[in-house]
């Protein structure tokens, strides 16, 4: 069979085998686009696999007219299934049903090719088997020859709320949340192009929420969560040491006076039941100021941020704003006293304790008020969350993460949640239709809108510290202020 080609003097199979060739090349075309980046254009990467000699198939496949249909589109690899190159790649073309079937049984035991959220596609009739691997079905296929997947790009947390979440609604929402930058993107580093940055603020604008997988260095962000998990640890011995004897694990008691130690001891620590919170520290500070540039001022994420919190309607007209009026408003937005849109604070971190098995979740909450409640304006604060869990007991599900509730923070739909209070919000947090867990791991990047309904699950593991570095930005007109200072607080 001639899969492409029309070589073969079987007029249906010609047929046949030439549409089944056209339609990948235009699924392939019109779900992989090319991202400007920096005034460069990257093309997507497409791997196309081939059969090999420990994989005999009855007739040779030409790949030649699909190679023709796509180079001048894209980076075209071809390779047999036996020595898949190491890149990674944007969608992967299994162009048979004997190669489709042999990746499904040896995928699991190979390095997964594809970036998250790639595209895989195969012949329609192709093995399901792919499903249980890390996939999902594409929501659109350009053709009912082909069966198209995804590969999961971010997972969640199935052990929490298990009988309240509904996993289709929320993979469904997710995967809105979830930017996917392109293979050309990761090589290039902590980089969104124009197309990702783009996706990033919808999900900011509509959502509250954006998670991009793989931004930073997976060891640069361990490290700093090492570095807190330290600082805390010492902390809490030295408070618990004589001559102050306070008793702070597994979870301070609540009549514990904290301003009897400030003058003390200079850590800062806000202790939230299981959680404290660390803005400094020996190990942390050292690190922040190392990974500042980097992390808290990296160029993307700063000209994402900027962006989401001015407004994107001309209010006097009514209209969309055109990209050079965003652009114009950027630099002239009243006569602000700051030379700045946002202001970046320290690098800080959220350490849960192990809790084995005896912590609840957080209370649901949001991390600041809206400037006026009766109209939804953009935000005045965004937080980028950098989970900093990497080893594989750090990445079970019995440690937790963190809940949001999409959409959230519209004052409107905050509203409508906590209208019964706060003891019927949080009773009810997992019945909520727009909660998503996701399950995150060092070097992805959760930003969101302050204003979100958000909480920490607990962490139940009984060895693992749980840290979470974060990044706040502010318009420099908002001040976060907190009561207790530099005392250690535990907020009820």
């Amino acid at each position: 069979m001639d899969l492409f080609g029309s070589s073969s003097s079987d007029n249906d199979t010609d047929t046949t085998t030439d549409l089944l060739g056209a339609a990948i090349s235009l699924h392939i075309l019109t779900h992989c686009k090319r991202a400007q980046l920096h005034h460069t254009t990257l093309l997507p990467k497409v791997l196309v696999v081939s059969s090999s000699s420990s994989l005999p198939i009855d007739d040779p496949i030409d790949l030649a007219p699909l190679q023709q249909r796509l180079q001048p589109h894209v980076h075209l690899t071809i390779a047999p299934l036996d020595a898949l190159p190491k890149d990674e790649y944007d969608a992967i073309v299994l162009p048979s049903l004997d190669i489709a079937h042999s990746f499904a049984l040896v995928q699991p035991h190979t390095r997964l090719n594809l970036v998250p959220g790639g595209l895989l596609v195969q012949p329609a009739t192709a093995n399901p088997l792919i499903l249980q691997q890390g996939w999902y079905p594409a929501t659109t296929s350009s053709s009912p020859l082909l069966s198209t997947f995804r590969r999961t790009s971010i997972s969640t947390n199935t052990s929490a709320g298990t009988h309240h979440v509904d996993p289709h609604q929320e993979r469904v929402l997710l995967e809105q949340v979830v930017v996917h930058r392109s293979a050309k993107e990761r090589e290039s580093g902590a980089v969104l192009s124009v197309k990702a940055q783009a996706a990033a603020a919808q999900a900011l604008r509509r959502h509250g929420l954006c998670i991009i997988p793989n931004y930073f260095p997976k060891a640069i962000i361990a490290q700093g969560g090492q570095s807190a998990v330290v600082d805390v640890q010492q902390t809490i011995e030295r408070l618990e040491a004589s001559p102050l004897n306070l008793k702070l694990t597994p979870s301070p008691p609540t009549d514990v006076n904290y301003a009897e130690y400030a003058a003390q001891d200079a850590q800062f620590v806000r202790g939230h039941d299981d959680k404290y919170t660390l803005t400094r520290g020996p190990r942390l500070t050292a690190y922040a100021t190392e990974h500042a540039e980097a992390i808290r001022h990296n160029a993307s994420i700063v000209q994402l941020l900027e962006d989401v919190v001015l407004p994107t309607v001309n209010l006097e007209e009514g209209r969309e704003m055109s990209p050079s009026e965003k652009e114009e408003r950027k630099t002239q937005t009243m006569l602000r006293r700051s030379s700045s849109l946002l202001e970046s604070h320290a690098i800080g971190a959220v350490v849960a304790l192990p809790g084995r098995g005896c912590t609840q979740d957080q209370t649901i909450h949001v991390d600041t008020e809206h400037v006026y409640e009766h109209v939804h304006l953009p935000p005045h604060y965004m937080v980028m969350f950098l989970p900093a869990l990497s080893t594989t007991d750090e990445l079970k599900e019995e440690v937790g993460q963190t809940a949001f509730v999409c959409g959230s923070h519209v004052s409107a739909v905050a509203r409508g949640i906590a209208q019964g209070g706060k003891e019927a919000a949080q009773e009810g947090r997992w019945g909520l239709g727009s909660v998503v867990r996701p399950h995150c791991g060092a070097g992805d990047v959760v930003l969101f809108d302050a204003r979100l309904l958000h909480f920490g699950i607990a962490n139940g593991s009984h060895t693992v510290w749980r840290p979470l570095l974060f990044v706040n930005y502010t318009r420099p007109w908002f001040s976060d202020y907190q009561p207790g200072g530099e005392v250690i607080v535990r907020h009820r």
